[in-house]
C-alpha cells in the first residue's frame, strides 16, 4: 500500500479514513437490523401523516357505500411456505 493512499494502516502509523457509507459508531449506538430500520421508517411516516392531519393538509375519511362497491377489498396474497 502506498503511504499517500487514503487508507493507511494504523500499524504503519498513519491515519485511518473511513468510508462515508460506514460512519463510526458513537457510544452505545449499535448498527440497526433491517427490521429496526423498517420500523423506524414506518414510525417516521406515520408521524408525518399525523402532522399533515393536524395541520389540515390531509383528511382521512371513511369510504362511501358507492366507493366501497366500486373498490372492493383485494384478496390477500398467500404467504410462501417456509422451507
Amino acid at each position: 500500500m502506498r503511504p499517500d493512499s487514503p487508507c493507511v494502516s494504523p500499524a504503519a502509523g498513519g491515519p485511518v479514513k473511513l468510508s462515508p457509507a460506514f460512519p463510526p459508531v458513537k457510544g452505545s449506538q449499535m448498527a440497526r437490523t433491517v427490521r429496526e430500520q423498517q420500523d423506524k421508517r414506518r414510525e417516521e411516516k406515520l408521524k408525518q401523516v399525523q402532522e399533515q392531519v393536524d395541520e389540515g393538509s390531509l383528511v382521512i375519511r371513511k369510504m362511501t357505500q358507492k366507493e366501497r362497491k366500486d373498490n372492493p377489498p383485494k384478496p390477500r396474497k398467500e404467504k410462501k411456505k417456509k422451507r
